[in-house]
């Protein structure tokens, strides 16, 4: 079972719009590489619903993939999609990013790092992406070549 990391600024559509709705779909996405990976998400797989654009942004709470990817109606461009989540849990306290964090002190490059990601493959031009924790290897995934890892970093422009 593959395990999603999925974000959404809190005031566009949050957890807690999330857990009033129970199942919402996740629309807008409009970035080619999260679009791979919400095509690539099975039903039942468990998703971490991720606040971004806060300080701190945050891991705020557990949802589902509830329906696989179908066609997006807000999409005024063929080819876009949306899944649908299912609120599983919002955490009583939230799960702060470190955004100063550097796993890799010193190196820049995805060679330099091959034994940080030993098992997890490669990262092409790393050197100056955003990195990301991941709770699944306790090293950050980075974005945006994180297929590999089944981390999908989405956005949503409000659930549907």
């Amino acid at each position: 079972m593959a395990y999603w990391l999925m974000k959404s600024e809190p005031d566009v559509f949050s957890i807690e719009d999330l857990r009033r709705k129970t199942v919402a779909g996740w629309d807008g996405v409009r970035n080619y590489q999260a679009r791979k990976n919400l095509r690539a998400m099975r039903k039942g797989e468990q998703v971490l619903f991720y606040h971004s654009s806060t300080n701190p942004t945050a891991v705020v709470g557990v949802m589902e993939v509830a329906r696989e990817a179908y066609p997006d109606p807000t999409s005024k461009e063929p080819g876009w999609v949306q899944v649908d989540v299912r609120h599983l849990k919002t955490f009583a306290k939230p799960l702060i990013m470190p955004t100063d964090c550097d796993p890799w002190p010193g190196k820049t490059n995805a060679s330099d790092m091959s034994d940080g990601l030993t098992g997890y493959g490669t990262v092409p031009n790393y050197s100056g992406m955003r990195r990301e924790w991941s709770p699944a290897s306790a090293a950050p995934a980075a974005k945006p070549h994180n297929a590999p890892y089944k981390w999908a970093s989405t956005t949503t422009s409000g659930g549907s």
